[in-house]
């Protein structure tokens, strides 16, 4: 008997074959919503980066053409630090991103820029600039000639720490020999039979084979101290500018971001050839800045550059006095020939106590007249050894008066005027020494036609969060966004390097 098939009613494979196909195309629009929704998230985050990137890329000109450094001015061309104002300018870029030349696939739409943090060049007290200035020079100078500079500025530092200042030497030498004129003078009313000459009490038939040194002394010092050590022919910058608000004098803004600032143990020298490099000192004049000794600047801070010179010269001065003194102190020929000067000025007292006294200022104004000399080498661009042996004495205790007229010719040997003004720089603190450059760095963004430059206003570091929103794509199949759309926050940060 023939097998017997149920009859298939006309539609019950079409009723499987639209469920299935309306499985398959909810998968795929699943599967297509997926995609588009990590499309949106890649695509926020690159758009993210893209507009921090785009408001860096806007450095300061002036800042990157004289000191080699990017910074971004925080005013964004306004005369106010308005950290809004970046921000405007990341939404106008990510909606041009975002448009794509008036085509959007993926229908997203920037909601607003936020800036969470930002770390400003004077926040952790100078040190965020000190670690910018020695990543520029870093790659130009080498630990081992950094760890030289710091051994010849201990050098000087321990020179100028040898002892104390011998002026008051001077001081007692000239007051003992007030006291033996005045006695003299009682005398010589009251005898009639000795008189003064040479300028000192001397012993009568006695004369000093030269010139006094303390007259000698008391010359130089009426000098101007300027006039005193330049070499003939030199020439002396006339800038100045206005210190009332400096960085050191005002309140400065105060950056947000609380995250780590790297500085390595030798960042300190590099910072400081960095300055030596890029501001400018005597030898050395920047013609482009503000002033034109930003070294000495930087140690001084003063609003000329002949203050700040004669700030560093009067330093110069004392070190080299004390350590011209302490050798002399080492030296019994150069002490014989003070001591037969005091002899000649003083013996007529007949106290050797007092010709002692007489004998150590004499040292000290001897002392004196050779740093005169060491100064004016150290100027003219020579070197001077730190501690001195007889063959680099330069001056004759009997004509110290002529370094006032003659140029000192420097050794082949020692210390230059540029360690000089390392050492002086390296005893202040980092805030001040950073803070004073970057005072430079103003005064020569004014003198570009950047008025409201400030340094306190230049940003280094940014970290923002961009908000975007974006429909499902079920809102064009049925009608409305049945998922309730989409929402992204993507955070960037970027850092000049």
């Amino acid at each position: 008997m023939p097998k017997k098939y149920k009859k298939a009613y006309p539609g019950s494979l079409s009723i499987y074959f639209t469920l299935l196909v309306a499985c398959i195309g909810a998968f795929i629009l699943v599967i297509v919503e997926l995609a588009r929704f990590f499309g949106l998230d890649s695509d926020a985050a690159e758009y993210t980066n893209l507009a921090e990137e785009s408001l860096f890329a806007g450095y300061q000109p002036v800042l990157l053409h004289e000191y080699d450094m990017f910074w971004l001015d925080g005013c964004f061309g306004g005369e106010n630090f308005k950290i809004e104002a970046g921000e405007e300018e990341m939404e106008a870029l990510l909606y041009d991103n975002l448009s794509g030349g008036g085509r959007n696939f993926y229908k997203m739409h920037v909601d607003g820029v936020n800036t969470e943090t930002y770390l400003l060049a004077t926040d952790r007290e100078g040190k965020v600039f000190q670690s910018q200035a020695a990543a520029v020079y870093k790659e130009k100078f080498g630990e081992r000639a950094a760890e030289e500079i710091v051994t010849r500025i201990q050098g000087i530092q321990d020179a100028k720490n040898r002892g104390e200042s011998p002026e008051g030497k001077i001081a007692s030498a000239e007051s003992a020999l007030d006291c033996i004129r005045q006695q003299a003078s009682q005398e010589t009313q009251k005898q009639g039979e000795e008189k003064l000459t040479g300028g000192g009490s001397q012993r009568k038939g006695a004369s000093l084979p030269g010139e006094n040194p303390l007259d000698a002394n008391r010359l130089m010092r009426n000098h101007g101290i300027l006039s005193l050590v330049l070499p003939q022919g030199a020439s002396l910058s006339e800038k100045s500018v206005d210190t009332k608000g400096s960085l050191l004098k005002r309140s400065c803004r105060k950056g947000t971001d609380q995250g780590a600032v790297k500085t390595g143990t030798m960042d300190r020298i590099f910072m400081q050839q960095y300055i030596n490099r890029y501001v400018g000192n005597f030898l050395s004049p920047v013609e482009s800045g503000g002033l034109s000794y930003g070294e000495e600047y930087v140690i001084a801070g003063k609003g000329t550059d002949k203050e700040n010179l004669k700030y560093v010269i009067k330093e110069m001065l004392l070190v080299r006095e004390i350590a011209n003194f302490a050798y002399l102190c080492t030296d019994e020929a150069k002490q014989a020939e003070a001591l037969t000067a005091a002899t000649i000025l003083a013996g007529i007292s007949g106290n050797p106590a007092v010709i002692e006294v007489v004998k150590q200022g004499i040292l000290a104004a001897w002392a004196y007249g050779e740093s005169v000399f060491d100064v004016k080498v150290l100027l003219g661009g020579g070197k001077v050894p730190l501690m001195k042996t007889a063959g680099d004495w330069g001056t004759d205790l009997f004509h110290l008066g002529d370094v006032i007229s003659e140029n000192g010719k420097g050794a082949d040997h020692g210390l230059c005027y540029e360690d000089y003004l390392q050492a002086f720089m390296y005893a202040l603190s980092t805030k001040k020494v950073s803070y004073r450059c970057m005072d430079l760095m103003e005064y020569t963004m004014k003198k570009s036609g950047f008025l409201h430059g400030k340094m306190d206003g230049m940003i280094l570091r940014m970290k923002i969060e961009a908000e975007y929103s974006a429909d499902t794509i079920f809102s064009s199949l049925l009608g409305k966004d049945t998922l309730g759309g989409y929402s992204f926050g993507k955070e960037s940060s970027y850092c000049y390097q």
